[in-house]
């Protein structure tokens, strides 16, 4: 892998895609329902090692607090992110833990 911020991005998108499906879910009970959809879910992520860093890194990247884009502005389902979890992250490595 090239850029570990894919994975961010790839959490960030699979975020995104819950709420979708919840949306068309809802959609499908109400089908004469009109009004726009909104977020009713808590998000939260979470991970350990690596997986703690793409959490962390997501949350800094994507979460409530954070200067978005008009096309995130425009998104119906950009993700709002209540929270992380991180276990253990892997946020630095030392540098003599390294090998030669």
């Amino acid at each position: 892998m090239p850029d570990f911020t894919v994975c961010v991005t790839g959490v960030y998108e699979v975020l995104r895609a819950v709420l979708e499906h919840d949306h068309k879910l809802d959609q499908a009970a109400n089908p004469h329902s009109t009004t726009p959809y909104k977020q009713t879910r808590e998000l939260f992520v979470g991970g350990q090692s690596l997986g703690g860093w793409v959490a962390a890194a997501t949350c800094l990247r994507f979460g409530s607090t954070v200067q978005i884009t008009q096309e995130e502005v425009e998104d119906p389902y950009k993700p709002t992110i209540n929270g992380g979890v991180f276990l253990c992250p892997l946020l630095a490595v030392v540098p003599g833990s390294r090998p030669s």
